[in-house]
């Protein structure tokens, strides 16, 4: 039916207008198509999206849909703030936002008052299912998002502001869609594995360790488990992500090295006893070094580290050893069987899409990347 509708719509098309091979010439700036970016095009756009879902009748076949697009709308706002952040354009989102924030905090308080207002209605008169149910607690989830957006603008906004929002729609996009799977009795779906890697890259940004890697596993094993040894364009996507992070991981590893011996507290067997905990995936000393990595408040990180000492190997000496911390966490990493290069991915992400023509593109730049 979908291959059907899809030559009737080819044939329209070729009534109304005869496409032709338009050659295109490659620029190197980018610059020259700057006009084409039209940021209140983008915004109006993603908001008459927003409420077009919320305004369609209630039939089981457009609820479906509406929370398909809820869950794409969620996933493209992550992107967006994700990309305001990177691109260090936090001024102009500050300014857009504190023009419009009195006039959207008030719209979006009295749009949920009268979504409340009609639930409470119905709900006196027994006139409510369980369809209507769901249907205000997605009204209301989005509401509250924007007015959370909106709110925060108050206090001065950073680039970590920004990130955080990105989290909080990937987030609720992600926890929209596993709710999804678990109605319609799927495993798993491919898109929980591109949320989970635009979670990624923001906590990257925040210098988050811990969840970083979390992320990055649940994207790998909800791949592995969606096109097992299938070739795809999107399976490539993810390896290519993955060897980006993995030589960030190991960046960050040998930093906490260096903070951990710049401490000169603790003896060359304890850093290594701490730096294997680290590498082997701990949560407790991740999320220690996350902690010092973002506030650097030096008299925390060494109680933490020491209390973990002594908790799992008793209260022994103190007598910090000189020394290179990334000697010692190059040579944890060298003994064990774990790979920071990233290079067996880009291999396999190169082979991918030599096979796949139409993603040449990709292939030419990964034969630049530093293998």
């Amino acid at each position: 039916m979908d291959v059907f509708m899809s030559n009737i719509g080819k044939q329209i098309i070729h009534q109304i207008h005869t496409p032709k091979v338009i050659e295109i010439i490659q620029e190197q700036l980018d610059t020259m198509y700057k006009h084409l970016v039209d940021e209140y095009f983008i915004k109006e756009t993603l908001l008459n999206h927003l409420d077009i879902i919320t305004r369609l009748p209630k039939t089981q076949a457009t609820s479906q849909f509406q929370k398909r697009q809820q869950i794409y709308l969620l996933k493209v706002i992550s992107q967006y703030f994700q990309a305001y952040a990177l691109t260090d354009n936090v001024d102009v989102l500050r300014d857009q936002l504190q023009q419009n924030m009195n006039r959207n905090v008030k719209r979006l308080t009295k749009q949920k008052q009268k979504i409340k207002q009609i639930h409470m209605n119905k709900t006196l008169l027994k006139q409510v299912t369980n369809q209507d149910i769901i249907n205000m607690n997605h009204q209301i989830n989005l509401i509250d998002y924007e007015l959370g957006i909106n709110l925060s603008s108050i206090e001065r906004l950073t680039n970590k502001n920004v990130l955080n929002w990105s989290i909080q729609a990937a987030e609720k996009a992600m926890q929209q869609l596993e709710a999804l799977c678990k109605q319609y009795k799927q495993e798993t779906n491919y898109e929980l594995a591109n949320i989970n890697l635009i979670l990624c890259k923001d906590f990257q940004e925040l210098n988050l360790l811990q969840p970083t890697q979390d992320r990055l596993n649940y994207a790998e094993e909800v791949l592995s488990k969606w096109y097992q040894s299938k070739r795809h364009p999107i399976k490539g996507y993810y390896f290519y992500i993955q060897a980006i992070m993995r030589r960030w991981i190991h960046d960050a590893f040998i930093q906490c090295a260096e903070d951990l011996n710049n401490l000169q507290t603790f003896t060359r067997a304890e850093q290594r006893f701490i730096l294997s905990k680290l590498l082997q995936g701990n949560s407790y000393i991740t999320k220690i070094f996350d902690a010092f990595r973002n506030f650097q408040d030096s008299k925390q990180f060494n109680k933490d580290l020491r209390n973990f000492i002594i908790k799992n190997q008793g209260n022994q000496a103190t007598i910090g050893q000189q020394g290179s911390g990334q000697a010692l966490i190059e040579q944890i990493i060298d003994n064990s069987a774990v790979d920071f290069s990233g290079n067996h991915e880009l291999l396999m992400v190169l082979n991918i899409f030599l096979i796949i023509r139409p993603m040449m593109c990709l292939g030419s730049l990964l034969r630049i990347t530093n293998i």
